[in-house]
């Protein structure tokens, strides 16, 4: 036996296990993966016997043996076999130490015996807890002892003075690894006595992927395509997915008062004279990617300096597993995917978020005076009223500093009156002042005539006071390169975002703690109360969603109706959902790049989209040695394509752009669409600050760098176009002045029915957000459009999503009746033309919506 090996005494499983990595071992006894390794167990039973000679051996050094690695040693069958004794009892003999792995409560049969081998040589036990939520347990570990027995194993080990501690595996992706169930599973394990936890996240091999993703067919099939790429590149999820959730269950242990595992020397009996040296520890490592865009050697050589071993996983029992009818991992069409919903559960909605005590009522103390409205109609929309408000700046002291918050107001004039319609389009650090008018003129005439129509400038946003600019100019032109291949960009970069978040401190100390979703969120009540509504009506798009689902958390019988447009998923805010935006708008460059290619008669940039990326790869170089103009480098460069990742109505203008530097080596094209799409104003200035403020504040970030590092050179690597220059958008948290506060868990069984839509191949908001957060807001119905790739959808210039739209709002009416995960699917609109087609006319309403939603939110 090698060192640290694991001797086993079982193949195979008493009960099924649906994501048990040791599937794949069945198949080399000629048994399939699958029914055979769920009903046919191979038992080796004379291992006590064979045990006691390799331990006599002359060639046997006292290695540690490790057993529970692969399969459950204490499952059922050990009941009637009852090896164990015979192989504890035979190391305990020869004082050879060892570690046991386990969710069997049948080790405590052997609680004295392992007592006995704990005095003469070292012993670790560990129990598999991966999380305490009693559905989620029924329903992915039918057939296992329940969290809490496997708890009192470590209970009863601490009463006999042996330490035990806790694997918890495996943290299974978007079911179990919401910051509130890591909380209650870290707390349990340490209320235990455990003595460490260990946290590991679901590693899906070939044998166990196939059945574990076949369950989450059946299932929880609103999540299959979010398995699909997280699990994109093998059976492992990405490092940085890795490493955040070690880093959060980390620090809930320290605050628990547990650690991680401490690495100690195993005890050894002293080798023969003549043995040869011991070997050294083997580190596995994650396998090496063959991507396009290799890290610079620099970031590799401080990259080795973190690479972790992989701890085997632990599998899971469960009954009722028929296996997989087909393969699910090839990506499913929206008809696909739908069929699959067919009586989905989503067990997220179970997850309860403690609400402020105050969220249900407005203290009497701080009434909420009567707005007076002014006209300030402009050309567009010529009834457009304003008013101000002000609000608590920290609504837990009403009685002490006030804000401003701007407001708009298109009234209705129908005699029928369905209330207050509340706007926002996103950011954070959107304003709402002129989409109230977009919105009252977009909508069917009779409809928007039944609302007040209300816009308002979140905290901190435009008009309101203060509106926050921490850096002015902090976008001048031309900044470092994105892309950090050598530790001076790197550092340049750094100085950059560390000025920053030391400006905005420096400005606004007193105000950062206080700019955040959910305060914002109480502002929103405050305007309810300020117009004299009982209810609100909502529309939002983008981060507007998250908003109005955190506003449905905390007052939900104070919501009649809600649109959320283009969906936040709130399980990631915000560090993840940046991250998996990565890659969603990698695509969106790409489906650019294919535009093009089909287009090259105008464009005359070839016919193979990688080609013509290369090309593009190929200006960002030269731009970065030779900024146009003076002020379009490499970074200026994403900053002007990032807006085609937002609308694809603005395809036509970047091509143009493109084809005229490659092709003719004019750069005016470009300076233009960089001064349209990527330079920021004062305006934009104010934006991004209150966007920092927020998402800084909103919820933990790594503060240290070398994580963000790691994270973003595995993202880049796979998605090159935009990952970096999302990075430093957001580093400034990294260095953030405020405490973060915990995310919220807006799952809801109080709301009315919600309307969602969401377009499958939206980049800034992906796909599965929509779906998480319809399955979180039970009674919601989703609309999708399919194939679209625009961010913001409604009001946009589809008939049919504004049809849907229009009836909700008009009488409370929703799609029903869906084949699954979408209650209705409505085509994409057209690709636009080129813009020497003479039919070449992006949707107006489009680009005036995306020129109000803007970019980045």
């Amino acid at each position: 036996m090698p060192p640290a090996s694991d001797t086993r005494r079982y193949r195979g499983r008493s009960s099924t296990c649906v994501y048990c990595f040791a599937r794949k071992t069945h198949s080399y006894l000629d048994l399939d993966t699958g029914l055979d390794f769920d009903s046919q167990i191979v038992v080796k039973n004379n291992a006590p016997e064979l045990l006691r000679r390799q331990l006599a051996s002359p060639r046997w050094h006292g290695e540690h043996i490790a057993m529970g690695t692969n399969v459950d040693c204490y499952q059922r069958a050990e009941g009637r076999y009852r090896l164990m004794p015979g192989i504890i009892a035979a190391l305990r003999d020869h004082a050879n130490p060892f570690s046991i792995l386990t969710k069997g409560t049948l080790i405590l049969r052997d609680l004295d015996l392992i007592r006995q081998a704990a005095e003469v040589t070292e012993v670790g036990i560990s129990v598999s807890v991966g999380f305490t939520d009693q559905e989620l347990w029924r329903t992915v570990e039918p057939g296992t002892p329940a969290p809490e027995r496997r708890l009192n194993i470590v209970r009863a080990f601490a009463d006999h003075g042996i330490g035990c501690g806790v694997l918890m595996a495996p943290v299974l992706p978007f079911l179990s690894d919401h910051p509130d169930r890591l909380r209650a599973t870290v707390r349990a394990i340490a209320a235990s006595g455990a003595t460490s936890v260990t946290p590991l996240v679901l590693h899906l091999r070939p044998g166990a992927r196939e059945w574990y993703m076949a369950w989450l067919e059946r299932h929880h099939p609103y999540l299959v395509r979010r398995y699909e790429r997280l699990y994109a590149e093998g059976a492992y999820a990405p490092k940085w997915y890795q490493r955040q959730i070690t880093r959060q269950v980390h620090e809930l242990a320290r605050e628990y008062g547990m650690g991680p595992r401490p690495s100690e020397p195993p005890r050894r009996i002293p080798p023969p004279e003549s043995a040869p040296p011991e070997p050294a520890p083997t580190q596995l490592t994650l396998p090496g990617s063959s991507g396009r865009f290799p890290l610079p050697d620099w970031v590799k050589s401080r990259q080795n300096g973190f690479l972790r071993a992989r701890i085997p996983g632990r599998c899971d029992e469960g009954r009722g597993v028929h296996g997989p009818k087909s393969s699910v991992l090839g990506g499913l069409t929206m008809k696909k995917r739908a069929a699959a919903l067919s009586g989905a559960v989503a067990v997220l909605a179970g997850m309860v978020t403690a609400v402020p005590a105050d969220a249900n009522a407005r203290s009497a103390a701080a009434p909420v005076a009567k707005l007076a409205w002014k006209k300030c109609a402009t050309s567009d929309y010529p009834t457009l009223q304003c008013a101000s408000l002000k609000v608590p700046l920290d609504h837990d002291n009403p009685q002490g500093r006030k804000i401003t918050i701007a407001l708009s107001r298109i009234p209705h004039t129908a005699k029928k009156y369905q209330g207050p319609l509340l706007v926002n389009p996103g950011g954070p650090g959107g304003s709402g002042i002129t989409l109230a008018g977009f919105v009252a003129s977009s909508l069917p005439k009779e409809v928007a005539a039944q609302y007040d129509v209300i816009g308002f400038d979140p905290r901190g946003v435009g008009a309101g006071k203060p509106a926050l600019d921490c850096k002015p100019d902090y976008f001048s032109p031309v900044r470092p390169d994105s892309v950090p291949t050598t530790p001076k960009t790197e550092q340049a970069n750094l100085n950059r975002v560390r000025a920053f978040a030391k400006a905005c401190a420096t400005k606004y100390r007193d105000v950062l703690p206080y700019i955040d979703t959910i305060s914002a969120v109480k502002d929103m009540d405050a305007i309810r109360e300020a117009l004299g509504a009982r209810q609100i009506n909502y529309f939002g798009y983008s981060y507007g969603t998250y908003l109005g689902a955190v506003y449905g958390k905390l007052f939900p019988n104070r919501v009649r109706r809600a649109v959320l447009d283009s969906v936040v998923d709130p399980t990631g805010v915000w560090y993840d959902d940046n991250l998996r935006q990565d890659y969603a708008f990698n695509d969106r460059h790409r489906a650019l790049m294919a535009w093009i290619a089909k287009n090259d008669k105008t464009y005359k940039l070839g016919t193979d989209p990688e080609k013509i990326e290369a090309k593009w790869y190929a200006m960002r170089s030269a731009l970065a040695k030779k900024p146009a103009d003076g002020k379009v480098g490499a970074s200026e460069l994403e900053d002007t394509f990032l807006p085609g990742g937002y609308y694809n109505g603005y395809w036509p203008f970047l091509a143009d752009a493109f084809a005229s530097y490659v092709n003719t080596k004019d750069d005016d094209p470009l300076v233009e669409a960089y001064e349209n799409f990527g330079a920021v104003d004062a305006e934009g200035d104010n934006g991004y600050s209150v966007y920092a403020a927020v998402q800084c504040r909103d919820a933990p970030w790594p503060r240290d760098w070398g994580t963000w590092r790691d994270d973003n050179w595995e993202v880049y690597e796979k998605a090159p176009f935009m990952t970096w220059n999302n990075a430093w958008y957001n580093a400034p948290c990294a260095f953030w002045p405020t405490k973060s506060l915990t995310p919220v868990d807006v799952s809801n069984t109080a709301l009315p029915p919600v309307l969602i839509f969401q377009a499958t191949e939206d980049a800034a908001t992906p796909y599965e957000g929509g779906v998480i957060t319809h399955h979180l807001l039970r009674g919601s119905s989703l609309v999708v459009e399919e194939g679209g790739g625009n961010h913001g959808i409604t009001l946009s210039g589809n008939a049919c999503l504004d049809k849907h739209l229009g009836a909700y709002l008009s009488d409370g009416t929703v799609p029903r009746g869906g084949d699954g995960e979408a209650d209705a699917v409505c085509e994409k609109q057209p690709d636009p033309k080129p813009l020497s087609d003479e039919s070449a006319s992006p949707s107006s309403r489009g680009s005036t919506l995306h020129g109000l939603l803007g970019f980045r939110g």
